[in-house]
């Protein structure tokens, strides 16, 4: 939680460092009442993106950008290449998506023929 709390003292805006959650309902839940999320965390963006909430992503593995990506959110940058300024213009283009819910549905309903894709080979697997 180091790198949090360091970026957080320079942080004038409204900011939260949850350091347990609890069930994943809870955390679900959590990011659905975000305006924006910022996170390098695969699960935090996962959960965030599921609920339609707009994303800026820190990337520090392929994973990260792979799946910003796939969703079609184009709001990251590479972890050794983050600056305040780069940050700060993602979070605010982010921002400006609150509410397109053209655009944020398009990443929940990728994210839905997924799970439907998944559901349906495990389902396969299951009967043999």
């Amino acid at each position: 939680m180091g790198a949090a709390q360091l970026a957080a003292q320079h942080m004038k805006a409204p900011h939260y460092i949850l350091p347990q959650t609890g069930r994943s309902d809870h955390t679900i839940g959590l990011f659905a009442r975000m305006q924006a999320v910022v996170s390098m965390r695969l699960h935090a963006l996962v959960f965030s993106a599921g609920q339609g909430v707009p994303l800026v992503g820190v990337v520090y593995d392929q994973k990260i950008s792979s799946f910003l990506s796939y969703i079609g959110q184009d709001l990251y940058t590479g972890l050794d290449e983050v600056t305040e300024e780069a940050l700060r213009a993602h979070i605010d283009a982010a921002c400006a998506r609150i509410g397109d819910e053209a655009f944020l549905s398009g990443g929940v309903e990728r994210l839905r023929q997924v799970e439907r894709r998944n559901s349906e080979t495990a389902r396969m697997l299951l009967e043999r």
